[in-house]
């Protein structure tokens, strides 16, 4: 008899996700992302992984709106919020 063995587990709650919308919701990212959020190179549907500040996140533009999704593992969520509240008040 084999005694193969499996494990499952919910990661969800390992990771924080922010909804960043706005005019400025790209320039805002493009911050601390390398990655184009231009409407034209970063299309509705697109989900890409990438840096915010040095935080590895993962990027979905959901629909045609200038709202983006950026998800992060749990653990980096608050170096992230901290990049996205300075990036976010800063003028430029």
């Amino acid at each position: 008899m084999n005694a193969a063995g499996a494990a499952l587990f919910d990661l969800s709650s390992s990771y924080v996700a922010w909804e960043v919308a706005g005019p400025a919701a790209a320039r805002v990212l493009n911050r601390g992302c390398p990655l184009d959020l231009s409407h034209e190179a970063f299309r509705p549907g697109d989900c890409a992984q990438s840096l915010l500040g040095h935080v590895t996140a993962l990027f979905h533009r959901p629909n045609e709106s200038t709202t983006f999704i950026v998800i992060v593992a749990r653990s980096y969520a608050r170096d992230a919020w901290e990049f996205l509240r300075v990036a976010a008040t800063t003028e430029g």
